[in-house]
């Protein structure tokens, strides 16, 4: 019987390590962005960073809205 070339066996295995990869990227990206919000919230009180997650969901910022909003 004959086995599949190596390339053909290492090939999910690469896409399931770009896809971890791309996952951990996110992960981070929302991380730096929950830091960034509550300096913001800090720096200029929460009725103006809500202001800014409105404009930010307004234009698709997605996670960073959601993670703005939550209590």
């Amino acid at each position: 019987m004959l086995e599949p070339p190596a390339s053909a066996i290492a090939q999910p295995i690469r896409h399931k390590i770009a896809v971890l990869v791309a996952e951990a990227a996110d992960a981070l990206l929302s991380l730096i962005e929950l830091m960034i919000v509550r300096q913001t919230i800090d720096q200029i009180g929460l009725v103006g960073a809500l202001a800014g997650a409105e404009a930010r969901f307004s234009y698709g910022g997605g996670a960073l809205s959601k993670l703005v909003l939550l209590p």
